[in-house]
């Protein structure tokens, strides 16, 4: 029974002092520290190592423990980015940080701000230093002054107008901009919008000035134009269709 004891002792106090051992040597020993950061994202490459190193403070400088990070707070540090859309942290093996993410795919840039994207969500981040520009069109939305209740409705006018401007054939044009800043001015003389065509080589621009309840109807006015009227590609015009039954085409 003594024997039997003394063996329990022993046991334990071996096990002891190998989980003291090991509590501090996860913090410390260089094993444990993390050198690796592996990134999976549907954009390949959409942010680079060294952005999530210095996001989620970790340097070869100043060496991290695997055990001393929290998947969950690292989740919530990279989430405060405004372009970041999901994201998943975990810990894969010894020494690496495995992290799944998707940044936000830009639906226009916000015009009303310098070197703004905005997405499907009403989501508005910086394109710099993070990422290069891409061909999307630009969204005049008088955001800075817009009360909160009234973003939805402009963003969702202008996103409207994109989406009808690609379905329509538009001969020739592509659609650059979307002013609907004064798509709902208190006065019938100053409420516009005003859409901005660009020709495939960038040498003409066609201004669409029309009303918030016209947007089909004068797009598809617009296309006809342009198809019965090929030569107008060529040059620069504003196209009134404010007044019901009037088109202004003014060449500028």
């Amino acid at each position: 029974m003594t024997a039997l004891l003394f063996l329990e002792i022993a046991l334990f106090s071996f096990a002891w002092k190998k989980w003291i051992i090991f509590s501090v040597e996860k913090y410390f020993h260089p094993k444990y520290h993390i050198t690796c950061i592996e990134q999976t994202s549907p954009t390949k490459e959409a942010l680079t190592s060294s952005f999530f190193a210095e996001a989620l403070d970790l340097s070869a400088e100043r060496p991290v423990s695997k055990w001393s990070l929290q998947p969950r707070a690292l989740e919530a540090k990279l989430l405060q980015y405004p372009f970041m859309k999901t994201v998943k942290v975990s810990m894969k093996g010894p020494q690496a940080v495995s992290i799944q993410y998707e940044v936000r795919a830009p639906l226009a840039v916000l015009a009303d701000f310098h070197g703004a994207w905005i997405d499907n969500d009403r989501m508005v981040f910086p394109i710099f230093p993070f990422f290069t520009t891409k061909k999307v069109p630009r969204f005049f939305l008088g955001w800075r002054s817009l009360p909160e209740n009234e973003k939805p409705v402009r963003f969702e006018l202008a996103r409207r107008i994109m989406q009808i401007a690609g379905r329509e054939k538009i001969t020739g044009m592509a659609l650059d901009w979307v002013d609907v800043s004064k798509a709902y001015q208190p006065s019938l003389g100053e409420r516009e919008i005003v859409i901005g065509f660009k020709s495939a080589e960038g040498s003409s621009m066609h201004y669409i000035r029309t009303g918030p309840k016209k947007v089909d109807e004068t797009l598809r006015k617009y296309a006809c134009l342009l198809e019965k009227n090929p030569d107008t590609v060529k040059n620069n015009l504003t196209c009134d269709f404010r007044i019901d039954e009037l088109a202004f085409v003014e060449k500028f």
